[in-house]
């Protein structure tokens, strides 16, 4: 049996945004809009706002 038949529904919020820093490496990978940073994805439970699950990536 599904949780929504017990009246309990589970909305997902995902977020991401850009995080410009400074980087003088050699191998450092632009953006796509020529800078340097990351982009981190976040996955929080809307109707608690707890933040379930974070990742670093790449700008």
């Amino acid at each position: 049996m599904s949780l929504s038949a017990y009246g309990f529904r589970c909305v997902l919020d995902m977020d991401a945004s850009i995080v410009i820093c400074h980087s003088d490496k050699e191998s450092a990978t632009p953006t796509w809009k020529h800078s340097f940073g990351y982009h981190p994805l976040f996955c929080f439970l809307d109707n608690t706002r707890e933040a379930l699950s974070g990742m670093l990536r790449e700008g």
